[in-house]
């Protein structure tokens, strides 16, 4: 009788080894061959396997630089951090993050999905602003792909993150096809948060309507980094 229990103990153990390591192939294939170790901070009683292949999936979406990145490597912004814990804690409306470059808002904005995403078991997807229109503009008078299916994929449900906000240039077709993207995630109340080297005053001088959606979607969660540059901090 205890052979055979210890015969069933031993097999259940080697499932659980198989299981873990197929999670680690899991997320090797989705980040390019880098073994990212999902932040288990948020979760009481840690996370369950499925949970972090879910993890694994997703944050290949992160920036590859700032995937490991967490609140504490974000020196000088205690303000900011405590906003932006807030909001990642609550997985809802908007955030908007701006300041110089180089002040870490893409760190920050990385740091705030991962929390989002190991805590409310949503989507995330990730766009440069200018990366965006290229994608756009690589549709037009060509056969290659639909403008609509690229407008869909970033009004879709769950958190969307809009890195870098204004460097796509003052294009009336951009800024049209921004506000529409911006206009029909606040309609739909899904999660975004916008990186910016803009303020909202020189982002009225561009559109008055996007200025006013952010204005209205991310009162109360505005970060403005202000500390100087994050990497000629030291970092």
């Amino acid at each position: 009788m205890t052979a055979t229990k210890d015969r069933t103990a031993r097999q259940v153990t080697m499932a659980k080894h198989r299981k873990i390591e197929a999670v680690g192939d899991v997320a090797k294939k989705a980040v390019g061959g880098l073994t990212v170790v999902p932040d288990e901070e948020y979760h009481e009683g840690g996370m369950s396997d499925t949970e972090k292949e879910r993890i694994y999936a997703t944050m290949s979406k992160i920036p590859k630089k700032f995937r490991r990145a967490k609140y504490t490597d974000i020196l000088d912004e205690d303000d900011a951090i405590t906003l932006a814990k807030m909001y990642g804690a609550e997985g809802a409306g908007w955030l908007f993050i701006y300041g110089q470059s180089g002040s870490g808002k893409t760190m920050l904005a990385s740091v705030v999905a991962k929390h989002i995403l190991g805590t409310h078991a949503i989507p995330i997807e990730w766009m440069n602003a200018v990366e965006i229109m290229n994608e756009l503009k690589s549709t037009w008078g060509k056969n290659n792909g639909n403008e609509r299916d690229i407008i869909s994929k970033y009004t879709a449900p769950g958190l969307l993150v809009m890195d870098d906000f204004g460097a796509e240039g003052e294009d009336e077709h951009a800024i049209k096809t921004m506000y529409l993207i911006l206009n029909k995630r606040s309609e739909r109340m899904y999660p975004t948060v916008i990186t910016s080297n803009l303020g909202l005053g020189d982002i009225q001088q561009s559109s008055v309507r996007i200025a006013d959606r952010i204005f209205r979607e991310t009162e109360g969660r505005r970060i403005k980094m202000d500390n100087g540059s994050y990497f000629m901090r030291g970092k």
